[in-house]
């Protein structure tokens, strides 16, 4: 939503009311729906609670900028929209979206489901198997895979939690071992396989052919405290405990009448005379998954 609201103009109805993050929300689902054509579409929602991060580490997040007023006034309008076209929404008090989506895709996999997660978040890399791949927060670019992660940073999927450990992550205000850059965390990673195993290792590290070895050592020692709370802060929970159905999560009939009477008030024309001729897509789509189901 972020990402949407500054690439597209500040478009509002009639009474004053922002409008861009429909607008914007309602393209990119259709554009999903013709790239893939997948069973079902999954929103999941962060919630204003804290989580166990937060508890871990006062300062996690903590370096965003608030997101503009104009942003968060069109969250409750897009929920009711996306209500509307039967697709679900997930969000849980005191958990993050980042472990409600490892949790889902977790569950999706067992049931021989695949999954592509939609997300520029570099921490969802780790999430990343043979079932499970990402789209990169832009419908235009190729899938990330396995190999696409290694290429990118020099380590396996597995292995992002304990690299984004070591080098941390601005983003999230994640802090990692001071003095120790990517390169170091790759061959360490290359070696040991992880933070646990560097530094139940750390006698055998000085074998490593890594420049300063010695002071990259002493920054490990000093570094430890922060690696171990880096790797709880940025390793996303795939077991969740919350309740929640397989219906929950398909695909539900969408109320046209209702999306009709969002698109008058909203002003989003272009999605009113869709609707009016037959043709929204999210609509159809639902047909055609319906009656492909019913041919199984």
């Amino acid at each position: 939503m972020y990402k949407i609201y500054f690439a597209y103009p500040q478009l509002k109805n009639k009474f004053g009311e922002s409008t861009s993050i429909l607008y914007g929300i309602i393209k990119l689902i259709k554009s999903i729906i013709m790239k893939f054509l997948p069973e079902t579409i999954i929103f999941i929602f962060d919630t204003s609670t804290k989580t166990f991060r937060h508890q871990l580490y006062k300062k996690y997040k903590s370096n965003r900028l608030s997101a503009p007023k104009n942003l968060y006034s069109q969250i409750k309008p897009l929920k009711k929209i996306i209500k509307y076209m039967g697709i679900p929404i997930v969000s849980r008090k005191n958990i993050e979206a980042d472990d409600i989506i490892g949790t889902l895709s977790q569950f999706f996999q067992k049931k021989n489901f695949h999954s592509i997660i939609y997300s520029a978040d570099k921490d969802m890399t780790q999430l990343i198997n043979k079932n499970i791949s990402i789209n990169p927060g832009n419908i235009n670019k190729k899938l990330l895979k396995k190999k696409d992660v290694q290429k990118i940073y020099g380590v396996n999927p597995k292995s992002i939690a304990d690299f984004l450990s070591l080098v941390g992550d601005p983003s999230d205000n994640i802090p990692g071992v001071s003095g120790i850059g990517k390169k170091t965390a790759i061959i360490l990673i290359k070696y040991f396989h992880s933070i646990k195993k560097i530094y139940k290792n750390i006698k055998e590290i000085k074998k490593l052919p890594i420049r300063g070895i010695t002071k990259k050592i002493e920054y490990l020692k000093i570094g430890k405290k922060n690696a171990f709370l880096s790797y709880q802060l940025t390793k996303i929970k795939k077991d969740l405990n919350f309740n929640y159905k397989k219906l929950d999560l398909m695909l539900k009939k969408p109320n046209p009448k209702m999306l009709i009477k969002e698109f008058k008030y909203y002003q989003l024309n272009q999605y009113l005379k869709e609707i009016s001729n037959n043709n929204f897509i999210i609509i159809n789509w639902y047909k055609k998954i319906n009656n492909s189901k019913k041919k199984r």
